[in-house]
Parts: structure tokens; sequence; C-alpha cells
């Protein structure tokens, strides 16, 4: 059984954990770098933790981007989904902040339910966010993002077969210093929020952080007046960390947060709809993609609880480090999912998901245990992760509907699913320096995850047939991987250096989602893996004022999991159907991605990246139709940015701040036929946002204005594709407001 969020608490302060891989080390050996770029007029170094210690970015071997806290909160960044615009091989999609679609380098996952997992492993202050309903939520006081690209299992945790994201917070510090911060905007857009921090006592330091967030939403219900697709959230953070010996660090974190959104609003692209009774009036969409009618507002909640513990002992031989991670989620949701004004079918779930995990891991210090005269570094460790996810579905048909036209009442039908996750791992990473210039690195990650289900559907129809009949099943099932890693660096000299890795990446199987009898719904998809190839250049060049990153990579990707629509045969009624996801595919992938910023003065930086992906089905053969040789869904071949950054004293005391940025994203498919079905993929698109403003010399305080999508270009985010009509999800309209900020 899981740990309740109360013997969780107590566990994590009696083994005394917490926070961040950042800590204090790195963010002084970050500040002593950034100096040091400072002082001879170069690009500011960024000192990351991506493999466990403190790096300088370009002395990673992995593809990797990277946004500072002074980057984030100058463009006024706080969530995944804005940063995918400035990354390239990344796109994030999305029904609404509760179903995010993210996908790295064409890797990634449509589905959202309790039986699958994503494919990028996005992680908060080291603790793996199993639920992704959590993911898009705004970023508060956030001291870095990692992007990391190609799969990371040798040092992270579970489901990273296509990346990892690493998010990390700002710590507590030693001296008082915190930050008051206000944003408003059209669509009634409001944004406060503040930090402080600074000692509690001798030895302990303590950051407080919070925000209160509401945006109102950009679709209208015609029918009421009412608004959906917007935000109203609120997110309270403490940071505890203390040093009780000269040696040992305590941190623990605690955030929670809680979200009442408005209604979920979505697109019908037919006059017909999907389980719509032959003799229900059609109706015909408004040709204004952010109004229409439907026959409920709908309503959307989330309360996320996170406590990450983490103990730190270093000793003369090597380095014990302890995380302990306990999440709480719970959402629930209801919406039109026909999104119409008729009675056809109305969708709504409540899902409770705890998890829990332990990570203890040994690395070496300088001149410590087996590194052989500073001529080697490694990583040993183990990990272990539950979760125990509870979710009930309700499909009610209405008069409109096939199952249920003309009779009183709504049929009600459930789809209840209850899984338990268990998962074993151990890992371990060993760098060798032959020489200063050549590093070898091997490494390897064995998993084990066992998975338990308990699904069970029901209907209070008494008129056969209906949408589900009763059953229960009890699928389960377990894997077991082992995934190793090679890497090969040459730096040629401080400021170049070429890397090459083979891995191996793996994602756990899982089970079915709103099967519509029990021979589908016993039906265990299995994991999907891909042997990953790679060669990259890391660079600064022109006495450090250009840096240029490059990479090359070629993924042989096998067991895709993949959702496909099947008709069921009688007695279900003629039209009707079901999902299955299977291990329906194989792919390779192959592409480019390049980063570049440019000290062009003292004054202004440009920033840019591109990547090109040819992500193809190899083999995906579907019931009667063929994919194969057809691009990948969510995969664009084209991705690209600039931003221009200028600040520049205009008095002795007062600066002027402006930036501006494009990003380019190809044409998208969100189907494997190609876009051949209407309405199933998106033409490439621009976007352009600006910021302009004025500020103190010593960053005490700015004032900006801003614009986001500048052109107001509409795009679909994602598509429900079901028979006879496609369901889009449409971006937020051109947004635009003020922002002011103090800081001291």
């Amino acid at each position: 059984m899981l740990r309740t969020g109360v013997f969780a608490t107590c566990l994590i302060w009696a083994s005394a954990a917490a926070a961040q891989d950042s800590g204090a080390a790195a963010q002084d050996a970050a500040k002593e770098s950034a100096a040091d770029s400072a002082q001879s007029g170069g690009i500011t170094d960024i000192v990351v933790t991506a493999q466990r210690r403190s790096e300088r970015l370009q002395e990673v071997p992995i593809a990797i981007n990277v946004f500072n806290a002074d980057a984030l909160q100058a463009g006024g960044t706080s969530g995944v989904e804005q940063i995918s615009r400035l990354t390239p091989g990344l796109y994030v999609g999305k029904f609404d902040s509760l179903r995010p679609q993210v996908y790295l380098r064409g890797i990634g996952s449509r589905v959202f339910d309790p039986g699958s997992e994503g494919s990028v492993g996005i992680f908060v202050n080291d603790s793996y966010m199993g639920r992704f309903s959590g993911s898009l939520t705004d970023l508060l006081d956030v001291e870095r993002i990692e992007v990391l690209k190609g799969p990371q299992g040798t040092l992270y945790g579970r489901n990273t077969i296509g990346g990892a994201i690493n998010i990390i917070t700002r710590a507590p510090t030693r001296d008082l210093e915190g930050f008051a911060e206000a944003s408003i905007g059209n669509f009634g857009f409001y944004d406060v929020r503040g930090a402080v921090s600074g000692p509690l006592t001798d030895g302990i330091q303590v950051r407080l952080a919070g925000n209160i967030l509401h945006r109102r939403g950009y679709s209208e219900n015609i029918l009421t007046g009412k608004h959906g697709n917007g935000d109203d959230s609120k997110t309270i953070r403490a940071h505890v960390a203390a040093q009780p010996g000269e040696d040992t660090r305590l941190n623990l974190i605690v955030e929670y947060q809680n979200a009442d959104l408005p209604g979920f609003l979505q697109e019908t692209t037919g006059s017909r709809q999907f389980l719509q009774s032959p003799s229900s009036p059609s109706y015909t969409p408004t040709p204004d993609r952010y109004s229409d009618a439907y026959n409920i507002d709908g309503s959307s909640h989330r309360k996320l609880l996170s406590i990450v513990g983490k103990i730190e002992h270093s000793t003369d031989a090597l380095e014990i480090t302890s995380i302990t991670s306990y999440r709480r989620s719970r959402i629930d949701q209801t919406y039109d999912l026909d999104a119409t004004p008729r009675d056809i079918w109305t969708f709504s779930y409540d899902e409770l998901s705890r998890q829990f995990s332990q990570e203890l891991r040994l690395s070496s210090v300088p001149d410590g245990f087996l590194t052989f005269g500073d001529t080697a570094e490694w990583v040993l460790g183990g990990y272990y992760y539950q979760e125990r996810t509870k979710r009930t579905d309700h499909f009610d048909q209405g008069a409109d509907s096939l199952f249920h036209f003309g009779l009183p009442g709504r049929e009600q039908n459930i789809y209840a699913t209850d899984i338990d996750t268990d998962s074993y791992a151990v890992f371990g990473q060993y760098t060798v320096k032959p020489t200063d210039k050549l590093r070898v690195t091997i490494g390897g990650r064995y998993t084990h995850d066992k998975k338990d289900a308990l699904i069970q559907a029901s209907t209070d129809s008494a008129v056969p047939p209906s949408y589900y009949p009763n059953f229960t099943v009890n699928p389960g099932k377990s894997w077991s991987s082992f995934d190793p890693k090679f890497t090969i660096d040459y730096r040629f000299t401080r400021d170049l250096m070429l890397f090459g890795t083979v891995s191996r990446g793996f994602k756990s199987g899982g089970f079915q989602y709103n099967s519509t009898n029990a021979a589908l719904a016993s039906i265990v998809f299995n994991p999907e893996r891909a042997w990953t190839y790679e060669v990259g250049l890391k660079s600064e060049l022109f006495d450090r004022r250009v840096q240029f990153n490059a990479s090359a990579f070629y993924y042989d990707y096998k067991n895709l999991q993949l959702p496909r629509f099947t008709l069921l045969p009688p007695p279900a009624p003629a039209g009707s159907g079901s999902n299955i996801i299977s291990n329906a595919a194989k792919s390779t992938i192959k592409g480019i991605d390049t980063s570049l910023v440019v000290a062009v003065s003292d004054e202004l930086t440009l920033t840019g990246g591109a990547s090109y992906l040819d992500g193809k089905y190899d083999d995906y053969i579907a019931g009667a139709a063929n994919y194969s040789g057809n691009r990948m869904i969510r995969s664009p071949k084209w991705q690209g940015n600039v931003e221009l950054i200028y600040e520049k004293p205009i008095t002795a005391n007062l600066k002027l701040r402006a930036r501006g940025d494009w990003s380019y994203t190809s044409k998208i498919f969100f189907e494997a036929d190609e876009g051949a079905r209407p309405f199933t993929s998106q033409d490439g698109y621009s976007l352009f946002n600006a910021r302009l403003g004025i500020g103190s010399v010593d960053k005490g305080w700015s004032v900006d204005g801003w614009v986001r999508n500048i052109t107001n270009k509409h795009y679909v985010t994602t598509i429900f594709a079901v028979p006879v009509s496609v369901l889009q999800i449409w971006s937020i309209p051109r947004t635009y407001g003020l922002t002011g900020r103090v800081d001291f």
C-alpha cells in the first residue's frame, strides 16, 4: 500500500531528505563562472546537474537546452509549453493543462490515462512526475529548466525513452532576499507572485514562494455566455534547508496547488457526431473557432501535493545522496464530449493518484574512492517507485444518442480502473579520463516493473445493447529491461568538444483505457524500446562571444504503443467501436538539432536554434490500413527560433530592456494517415512575441509591457478523432499585458 500523505511527510522529516541537485555548491559555481565570463565580455556560463554533478553546460556530452532563472524571468516564461517554442525538437500540444502531449524528437505520448505513461520524463526537484496532469502548471520561482534529449535512463528515473525535462526550483539563501511581481492582461488576466528567502536560525534557511493566477477562458458557450479554456490557480511552496554538520546537508520542499479551471470547450468539425442517433437533428458549427453552442459548460479541478526530501553527506571517499518523494494528485473534469447543443454524450472523470519513490545514490568526489588520482568519476544507485491510481470515467448518453434516443433520463456508463505499479531499478555510470582531453563513459540501468489492474465497466441501461456491458477483468504483468549507455567525448580545447553516444531507452507497458468489452479490456500492451545513436559538437568561438552546439541522431524505435479505433461487431450498434492500445509499429527517427548564442555586443545578444526531424513508421498496419512509410504523428520536420535580447543603460540608474522572438513549426500530422482525413493536420506556422520595459540598473525593479502571438495566429494544438467527426482544440489567441517586479 502507498504511504499516506501524513506518513510520507513524517518519513521524509525522519530521513532528513530534500530538494534539488543544484544546491549552494552549484549556485556558487555558477556565480563564479558567470563572473569570469562577464569579465571577458563573453557569454555567461550556465552550470547544470544533468549528470548528477555540477558541470558547465558546454562540458556535458548530452544534447541539452537550458533556461536559467534570469532568462525565464526576463522573458516572462512560466511553463514548459512556452519553452517548447525555443527548444529545437520539443513539441508540446494539449487538450488543456490537465492533458498535455509532450514529444521530444518525435517520441511522446498522446494518451494520459492511468494505464499508460509518458515517454518524456518530467522531474521537479528530482521527483518524477508520474501523472502528467500537473506538468503544464505554472512554474513558480524556478532556478533553471534542463531539457535533455535522448534516453536518460542511466541516471534518471522512469520512462525517459524520449528524454527528460528537469525542473529545479530556487533554493533558500543565507542572506535575506525576495521579490514581488504582478501582471495584468487581456482575457481578465492577472498573476500575483512572490518569494522571500533567508535565514530562520543559525544553520537553517527557508524560502517561501506563492502565486495566484487567473485568466478568463478564451472560448465561449454562446448558449450560456460562459467562457471555457481559461486558468484559475493558486500555488504555495516552502523549502527548508539545514546543515547540521560540515559534511551533511538537509532539505525539504513541500508544494501545494489548487486549480479551479473554467470548462473545457472543443470545436467540432462536422454536422453529425459520433454515436448520434440518425433521428437526431444535425447541427452546423459556427465559423468562429472560439465560440459555439454546447449543452453544458463543464468544469475542471486539480489539487496537487508534492513533498520532496533530500539528504546529502560527503566523506573523503564518496558522497551519499538519499531522495525521498511523495506526490498526490486529485483531478476531476466534466465536459460536452460531442461539442454541440445536442444531448449526445457527456464525459466526466475523477482521478486520485498517489506515488512514492526512494532513491539512494553513491557518487565519487575528487581524489576519492575509485577515482584513481582524479582520473575517474562514477555514480551508483538504486531506485524504488510505487504508484496507485484510481480513476472513474462516466460516459453518459443523452436523448440524442444512438443508445438512448427518445428515452427519458440518461444512460450512465461507468469505466473504473484501479492500477498498482511497483518498479525497482539499479543504475550506474563510470567515466574514465585516459588523458586530459579524452573521457569514456559506460553506464547502464536495470529496471523491473510490475503492474496490476482492476478494471470494471457497468451500465444502468435496461435496453440492450448499451455502450458498456457489465464486466470485470484483472490484467497484470511484469517486465524487465537492461538499458546500457556508452559515451566518448574528446575536448580539443576548453572551447571545443566532440562526443558520441550509443544508448537504449525503455518505456513500461500498460493497460487499456475505456475498452467496451472484457476481451479488449484484458489486452496488455508491452514496453517500447529504442536504440539511439548520436554524435554532437559543443563549441565556443571568438573569445567566447559565440556558442554553437549541434547533434545528429538516429533512433531505432520498436514496439510503439499506439491507440487505434476499432469498430465493434454485432450485437453492438452499427458505427460503434472502441479504442485499443497495442504495440503496433516500429519506426526510424533521424535528424539534427542545433543551437546558437551570439554576444553581438555588451548590450545585444542573439540566440537561436533549429531542428530537422525525419521520423517515419517503418512498419505500421492497423486493421485494413497500412501506414508504413508515413510520417510519425506530432513530429514536425522543421522547427526553428530566433530571439534578440537588448539591454542598455539610458541613465546612471535606469536601463532599457527589449526582447523579441520568432519561432516556426512546420506541418504536423495528428493521425498516422498523414492528413488523408480532413482536419487531422496543422499546416506550418510562425509565432512572434515581444517584450519592452525599463528597470533599475541594479535590478531592483522593472516594468515591462508584453505581447504574445503578435499576429494573432490561430492553430490547432491537438485533436480528438472519432468516426464521423473530428474535434479540434485551438490555441490561445493574442495576449498582451503589463508586468511590474520589485527585487530586494
